[in-house]
């Protein structure tokens, strides 16, 4: 059995002059993590959505992910 979670990372940069602290969530689509969507953008000032090209399930799966991130 395969048990897959998510990948945390977190980094600080500066970017033109300020500290900006980065957090980058990779859930590898899992649906099981769709829910904690709210917690992952809480407070976010960007995001960056990620899909296989050559796959065209991968690519809407996308679409909710998106649709959230304009209404927020």
């Amino acid at each position: 059995m395969c048990d897959q979670q998510a990948s945390f990372l977190t980094k600080r940069v500066n970017l033109n002059g300020k500290r900006v602290n980065l957090a980058i969530w990779d859930t590898a689509g899992q649906e099981r993590f769709h829910a904690l969507g709210p917690i992952y953008y809480r407070e976010s000032h960007g995001a960056i959505l990620v899909y296989d090209i050559t796959d065209e399930d991968s690519f809407q799966k996308v679409n909710p992910y998106f649709l959230f991130l304009l209404i927020k």
